[in-house]
């Protein structure tokens, strides 16, 4: 379903359209990549890895993957909390080959 709703997503937003969404925090303060980190959905971190270096900025880059949410804490970290060791490698992985 999150496919078909990026794909639609992609096809009828622009860029900017996009970014804001991806930027917008939740109640809790939380982004979209700060959420995918905690479930540990690599598939949705990578979708999301994909078009930000497309698209965005190396500051917006840095925005959007180093956010922290309402306990300051970042993706990263949330993902060593919840034991998402595939999270922290992707995560690193692309922060050593990009930022």
């Amino acid at each position: 379903m999150l496919q078909n709703i990026w794909q639609w997503g992609a096809a009828n937003l622009s860029a900017d359209e996009i970014k804001e969404l991806l930027l917008t925090k939740d109640d809790m303060k939380q982004q979209s990549f700060y959420c995918a980190a905690r479930s540990g959905k690599t598939g949705v971190l990578h979708i999301l890895w994909e078009w930000s270096t497309e698209k965005l900025s190396a500051e917006e880059i840095n925005e959007l993957f180093l956010a922290k949410d309402d306990t300051n804490e970042t993706a990263f970290r949330r993902a060593l909390c919840f034991g998402k060791t595939d999270v922290l490698l992707e995560i690193w992985e692309w922060s050593t080959e990009k930022l």
